[in-house]
């Protein structure tokens, strides 16, 4: 998968009997090379996209024999198995009493093993608050392609809590966003909306009873009875909200069948959605999901340091937006962070955004105002610069993307010389120098 000459894609599979691994059914994908060849398909683990997490492979054709069919089943059962070790304390006897939480086996330790000095891992006591607020205290899972355990600012729970209040949602469902879903249920602010927790940490079954062990990239559930809760509560509903935060290594395109079959599962007709990704996403999301928009919003977590305020690269702030089908004119930005309404656009911008005439929209998308160029007409970055050779704006120093450079009548070929390399001036003329020991890296 580190070749840079061959991409993946994810191959439909509808009313297929798809290969179990460890962690519940797999995904289809197909290998292709630059040029859209397809050299294979294969079916690989949709929770976990590095083989590292999870080696299961297994090419497309001819199913396996039923032993072994048979087998990978048993271990995916005593995978799930292992995990109702995560019970809910709320129905335990030991809810009663002072409740000791392993923090390495994120675990409840049963009182019966409290005194057992032969468990020495790190524990705490749990606080009310705790049992309220479990995203506080647990350890983050951290792997951008599974996981990816960032939870949000207080700023964001916030905003994304007075926006379910403005709009009126009665349901929230909430998948991969533990912090928003407690919010809900103990901030006493949304006494008349109810909420549902998807997600892939198991940890949190402990703690939740509206929760259901979920893989969003398959639409998977690992419980029958948690997934009975989960359309008991789709089953009625004036106005839902649908909350998804995934890893942002994960697939837009298995993302948007999940989301189409969750829609499917409901019988409310008003359902709108909130997805968080980065905002050089928008192409994939546009193309995936083409309903919805992206916000001007920064998303900011309270354990990443690239996607906080003020700490990423430059101080651009955080890449992370919010993409939705609500009408941007009604989702209102706080103007106590500096966000204002486009009268040309109708939508709520960042304060570094300025409407731009020729293009017809308000351009900037990260950082800090773009500038409009005259011949590529569209907008650019402020550290971009109207590269005559390249034919399109680049870094003001940068190699130039042709694969061959004639100088004096003389064919120099790449293989043969170092790539020229141009700066500017500050008045934007083209001064011309060689880079004779290596590349300069953009």
């Amino acid at each position: 998968m580190q070749q840079s000459d061959v991409g993946y894609e994810l191959c439909e599979q509808d009313g297929e009997d798809v290969p179990y691994c460890p962690h519940g059914p797999t995904l289809l994908f197909s290998r292709k090379s630059n040029k859209g060849d397809a050299i294979d398909k294969f079916y690989a683990c949709a929770a976990y996209r590095k083989r590292k997490d999870c080696n299961f492979y297994q090419k497309f054709g001819p199913k396996e024999s039923e032993e072994k069919q048979a087998l990978r089943k048993k271990i995916y059962l005593n995978f799930n198995s292992s995990n109702r070790l995560y019970r809910n304390i709320m129905e335990d006897s030991i809810h009663k009493e002072r409740i000791k939480f392993c923090l390495i086996c994120g675990v409840v330790i049963p009182n019966k093993l409290c005194a057992d000095n032969s468990h020495t891992a790190q524990y705490k006591f749990l606080s009310a608050t705790d049992l309220k607020y479990p995203s506080r205290f647990l350890t983050p899972k951290e792997s951008n392609a599974s996981n990816a355990q960032y939870f949000f600012s207080p700023d964001v729970i916030d905003f994304i809590s007075s926006t379910i209040l403005t709009l009126h949602f009665d349901k929230v469902l909430c998948i991969g966003t533990p912090s928003i879903h407690e919010h809900i249920k103990h901030s006493g602010k949304h006494k008349s909306v109810s909420t549902f927790l998807l997600d892939l940490d198991v940890r949190m079954r402990q703690f939740h009873k509206d929760y259901a062990h979920y893989n969003m990239f398959n639409h998977h559930f690992y419980e029958a009875a948690e997934e009975e809760r989960f359309y008991q509560f789709m089953a009625s509903s004036k106005s839902l909200l649908i909350i998804i935060d995934p890893p942002y290594g994960g697939l837009v395109q298995a993302l948007s069948v999940t989301l189409k079959k969750i829609v499917s599962t409901s019988s409310c007709k008003s359902v709108s959605r909130l997805l968080f990704f980065p905002y050089f996403m928008e192409p994939q999301v546009e193309k995936h999901l083409p309903s919805l928009a992206m916000s001007d919003y920064k998303v900011n977590y309270s354990n990443h340091s690239g996607y906080k305020a003020g700490v990423s690269e430059h101080s651009k702030g955080s890449p992370a937006r919010i993409y939705t089908d609500i009408p941007l004119k009604r989702f209102v930005l706080p103007q106590e962070h500096g966000y204002k309404f486009c009268e040309v656009c109708l939508k709520y911008i960042s304060k570094e955004n300025q409407h731009c005439y020729q293009c017809g929209s308000c351009t900037t998308k990260h950082g800090s105002q773009y500038h409009h160029c005259e011949t590529c007409k569209r907008c650019v970055k402020p550290s971009r610069v109207h590269c005559l050779q390249c034919n399109q704006c680049e870094m003001e120093s940068h190699t130039c993307h042709s694969t061959e450079t004639k100088q004096a009548g003389i064919l120099l070929k790449r293989k043969q010389m170092s790539k020229r390399k141009h700066s500017y001036n500050t008045a934007g003329h083209k001064k011309e120098s060689w880079n004779v020991k290596k590349r300069h890296k953009t």
